[in-house]
């Protein structure tokens, strides 16, 4: 489809996070330039104004176009860059609906009523600012209607370019029927095992939200395979396609977090969750009820060896774990009452939790806690634990 030139655009009516939106084309523009440095700068300034701490603007939709077009020029450096761009702007951040992927009936549906529903006073600020329910609908429709230019790029020569293809291609189930024998083909020819993880996490997502199905028994195929990261990756599709995945899916899982290969590391370059693969590993387990037993102590052993980023989803994980068969919270329950395994999770926490982002206090940390009811700081979780020394 030919699009308009891109100065036929009247940018300067457009809104993004900073005003005017009249900056957007050279931003776009400087995308072409064989400077790195240049490209980062126009990336990054797209990132704050266009896509603004997930918020997206007005001006987004007329810019996903043009950003789609580089996609098909050979000259164009880093694609793979554009291409997490188009993604951010298509659904924002991608651990809002992981591990299980999007739903894009769901989806549509909730902006739809999203929009009804705002106030007066609402719908004024959304037009003052150029945001709302309707232009993220925009955006996602109109990055949907990019989606062969994904495709064309899973048979890219650049390692980085198909993962990035791959990864976008798992949140479109609308065009699974497209979408599908193009990644299966790209399994069967890929080499590369990070874009290998990467594509079976993708059929496993768009099986999970489509109506067209896909042939699981493609990807239980990997269960088998030499690698930890993609046995896991597999384990991970399997496990939010099944309600009962199987004792092989679950051993697998457990073992990747506890495993001698260390897929903080080699799973960093996974797209997923910002590349916290060990984090995704752990919100499959807490989305499978039943797993509680087996999971719960290899999660706690694995707080000790990851970063306070990494700690939120793993935290997260365990909470889950811990409460979803009770009948209270938490906070309304005495301590002296918690069972065995939710004591051994809490200490885990308070031992090994991600409180501290360097020198300072990990803000994020502290939220996930309060949100269960507990202590917020390290301190007060061990005073509640009746831990009145700090363990080391």
């Amino acid at each position: 489809m030919t699009i308009k030139k891109i100065d036929s655009i009247k940018w300067s009516k457009l809104k993004h996070a900073y005003g005017s939106a009249s900056d957007v084309p050279k931003r776009i523009e400087a995308l072409k330039s064989a400077d790195k440095t240049v490209r980062e700068q126009a990336l990054w300034k797209l990132y704050g104004n266009i896509f603004h701490q997930g918020t997206r603007y007005e001006a987004a939709p007329y810019a996903i176009p043009y950003l789609g077009v580089l996609l098909e020029k050979d000259e164009i450096k880093a694609k793979h860059e554009i291409i997490y761009l188009l993604v951010n702007l298509a659904i924002g951040y991608d651990e809002t609906y992981l591990p299980k992927g999007l739903n894009s009936n769901e989806f549509r549906r909730d902006l739809v009523q999203a929009e009804t529903n705002l106030s007066k006073k609402e719908q004024a600020m959304c037009k003052k600012f150029g945001a709302g329910p309707s232009v993220e609908l925009a955006c996602y429709n109109t990055v949907q209607e990019e989606i062969l230019k994904f495709i064309n790029c899973l048979t890219d020569k650049n390692d980085d370019v198909r993962r990035a293809a791959s990864y976008a291609l798992a949140w479109f189930p609308d065009e699974v029927k497209i979408i599908s024998p193009n990644l299966q083909h790209q399994l069967a020819n890929e080499l590369e095992l990070i874009n290998i993880a990467t594509t079976i996490i993708s059929l496993g997502i768009l099986a999970h939200n489509s109506l067209s199905e896909i042939d699981l028994d493609i990807l239980s195929e990997y269960l088998s395979h030499d690698s930890i990261l993609i046995k896991a990756s597999a384990s991970i599709s399997l496990a939010i396609n099944y309600s009962q995945p199987g004792k092989e899916v679950f051993d697998i899982l457990i073992n990747s977090l506890v495993s001698n290969e260390p897929l903080t590391e080699s799973g960093q370059n996974v797209p997923f969750n910002e590349g916290n693969f060990v984090g995704l590993v752990s919100l499959v387990l807490a989305s499978n009820k039943g797993s509680q037993e087996i999971a719960i102590p290899a999660l706690c052993q694995t707080l000790k060896a990851v970063d306070s980023y990494q700690s939120i989803d793993i935290t997260q994980a365990i909470l889950q774990l811990i409460t979803e068969k009770d009948a209270y919270a938490l906070k309304d329950k005495n301590p002296q009452l918690l069972t065995p395994i939710q004591r051994q999770a809490l200490l885990a926490i308070a031992d090994h939790g991600g409180w501290k982002m360097g020198d300072g206090i990990f803000v994020n940390y502290g939220e996930l806690i309060r949100s269960y009811g507990l202590p917020d700081t390290q301190e007060k979780l061990y005073a509640y634990l009746n831990q009145t020394e700090q363990r080391q």
